[in-house]
């Protein structure tokens, strides 16, 4: 149990309606067991969008589950955005996207079935706030992810595993370089 709290924490930013009672659960008891400390916003059930942008700049790497209905969620960009801004700065060490049932392309283009949601997006928020959001998923998407398609070839849990394996390097890396560099804390605007 102590070893859990040394671990940096893990942030997983998803569109609820597609992934919470399938790819979720399942992906964070795996997580657990490996003693990574995950952290999402349904764990701050009732909290103001400020104290969830709190968990996502302790985190050291984030996880973003891009799935068909991502786009519907203000909150789910409001908190990427977040997300963009602790990569930027550092603060956030990586990000890992996971492509749920979408095509890749049409992620990183805002295009396909995954776009039009975008533009509903634009008729009902203001100009300077989808500006925002079109920069941070184009930020994010362009990280090397994972994706798992409609017509996978291999199972969703397998596809977890290699979600948990992904997680697995890069907080490794994340311990290996705080060993050789002092501590420093980050701050962002």
């Amino acid at each position: 149990m102590g070893k859990r709290k040394n671990r940096p924490q893990v942030f997983i930013n998803f569109r609820g309606k597609d992934v919470r009672k399938k790819l979720l659960p399942h992906l964070k008891h795996h997580l657990k067991d490996r003693n990574v400390n995950v952290f999402t916003d349904d764990d701050a059930f009732g909290e103001q969008v400020e104290k969830i942008f709190k968990y996502i700049r302790r985190s050291r790497t984030v996880i973003v589950i891009f799935s068909i209905n991502y786009l519907e969620s203000h909150w789910c960009l409001d908190e990427l955005v977040e997300i963009q801004k602790c990569l930027e700065c550092k603060k956030v060490d990586f990000a890992i996207p996971i492509f749920y049932k979408v095509e890749t392309s049409h992620v990183k283009k805002l295009s396909g079935k995954f776009g039009k949601k975008f533009v509903a997006l634009q008729e009902k928020h203001r100009k300077s706030k989808v500006k925002r959001w079109k920069k941070a998923v184009r930020y994010v998407a362009k990280s090397i992810g994972l994706t798992y398609e409609k017509r996978s070839s291999i199972s969703e849990l397998d596809f977890i595993k290699k979600i948990v394996e992904r997680v697995d390097f890069t907080l490794t890396k994340i311990s290996s370089k705080d060993k050789n560099s002092p501590e420093t804390s980050k701050v962002c605007s």
